[in-house]
């Protein structure tokens, strides 16, 4: 049996038409998914998720985490491509939910203001696995594994008006969770 090679004389092309049908396929599909403007490559290289008002007026509490269903409902889909971000809470209700994708051992931080004696809140919960929360400092799971959970909440005083990296990481457990999951993250800023 005779093989066909892939690529033809002098290292050009395909010497074969299922290899040339293939990589029109690709060609289509990627055309069909679209490129990216200029406009959407600069808006991703500095991404900054402004945090959306719960409606409800006066009955949603922000100085306090949601509901879980609310939560859900209220969070805004963070499809950057980037591990960094900038969340920007408004003065009326400085609360913001975030649900990502989020790979195995792969951190992502969220960058929040926090005034000068104010105390900032986050809660990180993971769909199917286990997830580690961390202020400033990268996300690393402890030894006896006491910072890692399915839900985990932290807080940290701020002393000076500064920004605060708060950074995600899913920690599954070998052989045990997947690999991959949705991760879900409030945030708020209260006195």
């Amino acid at each position: 049996m005779r093989s066909v090679p892939l690529v033809g004389s002098r290292g050009r092309g395909f010497n074969f038409p299922a290899a040339r049908c293939f990589l029109g396929l690709l060609l289509l599909l990627g055309a069909a998914c679209g490129t990216e403007s200029a406009a959407e490559r600069n808006a991703n290289a500095a991404r900054t998720i402004v945090a959306a008002v719960p409606a409800g007026g006066g009955n949603v509490n922000c100085l306090a985490f949601p509901d879980t269903i609310a939560e859900l409902r209220s969070a805004t889909q963070d499809r950057n491509d980037l591990p960094d971000t900038r969340l920007v809470l408004d003065e009326a209700c400085p609360r913001s939910s975030v649900v990502f994708q989020a790979g195995a051992r792969l951190q992502r931080t969220y960058r929040v203001r926090v005034p000068r004696g104010h105390t900032l809140f986050a809660r990180a919960r993971g769909e199917f696995a286990p997830v580690v929360l961390s202020f400033d400092y990268p996300a690393t799971p402890r030894s006896d594994s006491s910072n890692i959970g399915m839900m985990v909440v932290d807080s940290l005083n701020a002393d000076a008006d500064r920004e605060v990296a708060v950074r995600v990481m899913l920690s599954p457990r070998i052989k045990v969770d997947p690999l991959e999951s949705r991760v879900l993250l409030t945030v708020f800023v209260r006195p």
